[in-house]
């Protein structure tokens, strides 16, 4: 699990563990909550953006 979704995880009131399952979406990764829908981007360089992906 990476720091990311440890932080994401914390700021949208998810409690560990986080799901194991996460979709990919394009160039994002998307999980269930409760809230909605929980999505990131995770940069494999420096400065990359989705639109880089």
């Amino acid at each position: 699990m990476t720091q990311n979704r440890l932080r994401l995880a914390a700021a949208a009131g998810l409690v560990a563990p986080l799901p194991a399952t996460v979709f990919a979406c394009g160039p994002y990764e998307v999980v269930k909550t409760d809230a909605g829908w929980l999505g990131w981007f995770s940069a494999t360089e420096k400065g990359q953006t989705p639109a880089d992906a």
